[in-house]
């Protein structure tokens, strides 16, 4: 990531590159003895110094660069910080109004629970009546602490906890009225905005902490220094409004862009000509010459004539020939802009555990209705897996999964984005996959489980459910390639409906190896687990146990992604633990898809939630009040 490439990043979202005033990599700097210098990539080497022949001196005003006034261990070893290291800008930041980003991971000292980390700061200490500090509060949660020119401290604290390795973003707006603070990965993004007072400005930045605090191990109070890697720091003034730094944020894991822009396409296509030209042929048939024919024989003499012989007669004719050419044109279109994500990057930005927000212990109810299960046995539905979970993850960004369709008021309808065009998708409400349909499929009442659909796209764009759905649902959906492939069943049937041999009992039913390949098995709305309800028999059999199956339906969908995925199965637990990074993740629960943020969120090895408690499941023995007079000051 060059300036010449950020530059150009910049322009395509609409960001002036003339905001951008500082960015730290900590990939290049100098050593100077009794302390370093860190380059600001805005500007080149040589553009730090007023003689480019003395590198350890005579540093230009006015480029920002960073300046270690502790050990330089953030030179040596590429934004290493701790108690003994810290960087302070080298020119007087007089802005009111910026935004910060702070690429950063974390380390062991997120275990401190009654310690704020300071990651920036502008203060000499948390005592300063002027100025600002940026850090994560004792359960790692994002702050910004201000003094106000009313003469008090102000904190914000962003809801969610960081990660092991963070990207957050801070914009104060308005000279200092107005707050932003998001947190940023690959396709998602997490925002809150905030009202502030007048700010007390100070123009004297660090990162690492307070200047008070620098080769201070254990701070007398709860505030300490950041101990850890500082991967980037960028400073943009004026701050980035809307959702510029969202926009902006992808600049930090994709490793190649290509912007919108008009492209040029070949285009062949073949001309059919037909040509006519005069030639010799065979213009019809008639007399073609005459031969001697007996015609009688009278005492002893013989009487001969003419006689015509008829054949093919020749002349000038018009004949026709076709001719095909070849044609190359070319036409030209507007292309959409196209990332090329880092996928090592970006899966360092991702946690390895889930915490769910519910009581997983007690079960899950299936919806009233739906075409993939029959409503007068819907509660018979049963698998060997119902007390497990599957997590899939992607070693890959991926950009057509986990979408979320919007309600539209206007339309009574869900919206699936701009539309999905020729593609297929796999559609979820509220966990349960659905059945596509034609409009009479939809349109019918027949509730059987087979004779009707829960759902069509109209228009490319529009999911019609004939007011089965309504804004109160969660609609997910991803894009493919493949229609689902559905499949009845009624327990105790022969298993030749899906293979051509049958089954020799009524426990299992064998399916084609051929309807596995890149798909998943969902009974009646609910994803089947490989290796308990399913495994493999032979090269080309799959067993399908049925011993705790009512009738219903099979669907088999393609699978989020079919390259570049790892998926961890295992028994219920309100914390999980995984191997692999959560990652464009899907997550179920008893064969329930789960929604993020809503069923689960993912936590940091640290975080504070991953205890697991659960005040669903034990009585809590905690007392709060207990009838006493006075106040609650605890």
């Amino acid at each position: 990531m060059n300036r010449d490439f950020i530059n150009t990043y910049m322009q395509e979202k609409s960001i002036p590159t003339g905001y951008l005033k500082s960015w730290y990599n900590f990939e290049s700097g100098v050593s100077t003895g009794s302390a370093g210098l860190i380059y600001n990539q805005v500007y080149t080497t040589d553009q730090h110094y007023y003689d480019t022949s003395n590198y350890d001196g005579s540093l230009k005003s006015g480029v920002l660069a960073g300046i270690s006034i502790g050990d330089n261990d953030v030179i040596s070893s590429n934004g290493l910080f701790d108690y003994r290291e810290m960087v302070q800008i080298s020119d007087k930041v007089d802005y009111n109004n910026w935004t910060v980003f702070l690429d950063f991971t974390t380390s062991n000292q997120q275990n401190l629970t009654n310690q704020n980390k300071i990651i920036l700061s502008s203060m000499q200490n948390s005592g300063d009546s002027s100025g600002f500090y940026i850090g994560l509060n004792g359960y790692n949660h994002p702050f910004i602490t201000y003094a106000s020119t009313d003469g008090h401290k102000y904190t914000h604290t962003f809801d969610r906890e960081a990660s092991n390795r963070n990207l957050l973003s801070f914009s104060l707006n308005g000279n200092g009225k107005s707050l932003s603070i998001e947190k940023h990965s690959p396709l998602e993004d997490y925002k809150q905005s905030y009202n502030t007072k007048q700010v007390n400005f100070s123009n004297v930045w660090t990162l690492g902490g307070f200047k008070d605090h620098l080769n201070t191990l254990e701070p007398s109070n709860e505030m300490r220094n950041f101990d850890g890697i500082i991967n980037h720091f960028m400073l943009f003034n004026p701050s980035l409004k809307g959702n510029s730094t969202n926009n902006f944020s992808d600049f930090f894991f994709i490793k190649n862009y290509e912007e919108e822009q008009i492209k040029q396409t070949t285009v062949q296509t073949i001309n059919n000509s037909t040509g006519a030209f005069i030639t010799s042929g065979v213009i019809g048939t008639g007399i073609t010459g005459y031969e001697k024919t007996l015609v009688d024989t009278i005492d002893g003499i013989e009487v001969y004539m003419n006689s015509g012989v008829t054949g093919e007669i020749s002349g000038d004719v018009i004949s026709y020939s076709e001719t095909s050419d070849t044609v190359t044109s070319f036409v030209k279109y507007l292309a959409d802009e196209v990332k090329t994500f880092d996928d090592t990057v970006s899966l360092n930005f991702f946690d390895k555990k889930i915490s769910f927000l519910k009581n997983v212990e007690s079960g899950f109810e299936l919806p009233q209705s739906g075409s993939l299960y029959v409503d007068n046995t819907r509660q018979a539905i049963q698998r060997r897996s119902i007390s497990g979970y599957e997590v899939a993850t992607s070693q890959k960004v991926l950009t057509n999964t986990q979408k979320i369709a919007t309600w539209n008021n206007t339309s009574g309808s869900f919206v699936l984005g701009t539309g999905i065009g020729d593609k297929n998708i796999n559609l979820f409400r509220n966990g349960l996959l659905q059945r596509s349909g034609t409009l009479s499929e939809v349109n019918s009442t027949d509730t059987d489980g087979t004779g009707f659909a829960d759902y069509t796209v109209l228009d490319s764009r529009y999911v019609y459910s004939n007011n089965r759905y309504n804004e109160n649902d969660y609609l997910i959906y991803e894009e493919c390639d493949l229609p689902n492939v559905i499949g009845a069943y009624t327990k105790g049937q022969e298993s030749y409906f899906f293979h051509p041999t049958a089954a020799s009992t009524n426990d299992y039913i064998s399916v084609q190896n051929s309807f596995f390949v890149n798909k998943d098995l969902y009974f009646g709305g609910l994803k089947l687990m490989s290796g308990v309800d399913y495994e493999r028999f032979a090269s080309d059999v799959i067993f399908i146990h049925t011993d705790n199956l009512n009738h219903g339906i099979f669907s088999w969908v393609e699978k989020f992604t079919s390259v570049d995925t790892n998926s961890e199965t295992g028994h219920l637990d309100q914390v999980l633990s995984l191997n692999n990074k959560l990652m464009d993740e899907v997550v179920w629960l008893s064969g329930i898809r789960q929604t993020r943020d809503v069923d689960y969120i993912k936590t940091a090895d640290f975080s504070v939630l991953n205890s697991g408690y659960n005040f669903d499941l034990t009585q809590n023995t905690h007392i709060i009040y207990s009838g006493e007079s006075g106040n609650f000051n605890l």
